[in-house]
C-alpha cells in the first residue's frame, strides 16, 4: 500500500507525483494497521518533517539551509494548489 496525494504539496517527504513513503506500510497492510494509525502518521510527518529521507532533496535541502524561504514558497503553494 503506498499514500499519493492528488494536490501537489511543497514537503521534502512528498516528491513531485505525490508519493509519500511512511515506514508503517513498508511490511504492507495489516489488520493492526488503522485508518487512523495512517493518517496520525501522515500528520506527524507534516509536522515534523524528516529532511535526512527526503523524496524530493532540493526541498530538503532548503528545509534545512533556509528556513524561512523554505517557508515562503511552502505558503505559496499551499494557496495556489490547495483550494
Amino acid at each position: 500500500m503506498q499514500v499519493v496525494f492528488k494536490t501537489r504539496i511543497y514537503h521534502c517527504n512528498v516528491d513531485s507525483a505525490g508519493n509519500l513513503n511512511l515506514d508503517i506500510l513498508k511490511d504492507g497492510w495489516s489488520p493492526a494497521l488503522t485508518v487512523t494509525k495512517v493518517l496520525s502518521t501522515i500528520s506527524s510527518i507534516f509536522t515534523n518533517p524528516d529532511p535526512y529521507n527526503p523524496r524530493s532533496p532540493g526541498i530538503a535541502r532548503l528545509y534545512l539551509t533556509d528556513r524561512a524561504k523554505h517557508d515562503e514558497i511552502a505558503a505559496e503553494w499551499t494557496l495556489r494548489f490547495a483550494k
